[in-house]
């Protein structure tokens, strides 16, 4: 795999080369689950206040947004810009593109006094999973928001490896300044390209937090628009995922359908069925560190997590074909 860079800031940086047109390129759904923090993630500064610096470090993760492969992250904690993964190509053929996953519309900042050495609103990241389903998690934890007096955001931005699903998870907030809000910035998706192209295309969501409707939107240079940018009425409630799913998307997708995994939630006994002949079976806590392996030879499996402690897990089945890995929340 490719090494990537990843700066930190309020926003992280995607590079993708970017053409493609907007219709019908990527579906949006939604659905709860508790939130969960990742533990012993990589701290962007090594955990210092990040008001205007940047910094970068090298994962490992094949992904692409808008069908066009990532080639790096950058985080540019800078407290006037917005927040998310962003990325600016200005030396291609075209004129150059930028790229933003926005999960929510507010101008973000440190929570940590000026002469703070350890930042109280930590942004780290972690590789969770096996091989090619791999799944990168990055963390916003305790996040301000510029022009209040104090507000705590916690959200997390799930990229999947193969598959190039985009999730946003949404965690406990407190915001105690309603005009923080920013309605001139989506939540969502949007693709700016230069040059002979010179368009924006937005994915934006709208409406109620519990029931979004995902808007598009294709503005060209010359005036022309079609569709139309829509806005939330609030901050998403902890437990909200987002998910955007490329129609061509695989691995997990794929999975979905392959896969049967039953009841779920579930208190103690999982049922898990594949189309495929599952070869093993891996349980880990949220950070990707493994809790149980077992050896199997049938494409249906019953196991006992009555043992588990409450709270979400992921489940890697190696089938004799691939790996994938699915979410599974212990009651």
């Amino acid at each position: 795999m490719k090494t990537r860079l990843l700066t930190t800031a309020t926003c992280l940086l995607l590079a993708f080369n970017i053409n493609a047109q907007i219709a019908n390129y990527y579906d949006f759904s939604h659905y709860t689950m508790p939130y969960e923090e990742i533990n012993e993630g990589i701290l962007i500064d090594s955990g210092a206040p990040w008001e205007s610096n940047t910094t970068s470090i090298s994962v490992d993760i094949n992904f692409s947004f808008f069908g066009h492969s990532l080639d790096n992250i950058t985080i540019d904690k800078n407290s006037e810009s917005k927040h998310g993964l962003k990325d600016t190509h200005p030396n291609i053929d075209d004129g150059g593109y930028t790229n933003c996953i926005i999960p929510h519309s507010y101008r973000i900042k440190d929570n940590s006094e000026a002469s703070a050495s350890v930042s109280i609103s930590p942004i780290s990241y972690k590789i969770i999973g096996l091989g090619s389903d791999s799944i990168l998690i990055i963390q916003w934890g305790n996040i301000g928001i510029q022009d209040s007096d104090y507000s705590s955001l916690n959200y997390q931005i799930w990229l999947y490896q193969n598959s190039d699903i985009i999730e946003f998870h949404y965690g406990p907030s407190q915001i105690t300044n309603e005009y923080s809000i920013e309605f001139n910035s989506i939540t969502g998706l949007t693709e700016y390209t230069e040059g002979l192209t010179q368009t924006i295309n937005s994915y934006s969501l709208a409406g109620e937090t519990s029931e979004p409707e995902l808007h598009t939107q294709t503005l060209f240079f010359n005036g022309t628009i079609t569709g139309s940018i829509g806005t939330l009425n609030n901050y998403p409630e902890e437990g909200q995922v987002y998910r955007f799913a490329p129609y061509y998307s695989v691995g997990l997708e794929e999975n979905l359908s392959s896969t049967s995994i039953y009841p779920n939630p579930t208190s103690d006994i999982l049922n898990i069925k594949n189309e495929n002949l599952i070869k093993e079976l891996v349980i880990t806590d949220i950070s990707g560190k493994e809790i149980k392996r077992f050896n199997c030879d049938s494409k249906e499996s019953t196991l006992d997590i009555s043992e588990l402690d409450k709270g979400i897990y992921l489940i890697g089945i190696r089938t004799d074909k691939k790996w994938s890995w699915e979410k599974i929340v212990k009651q």
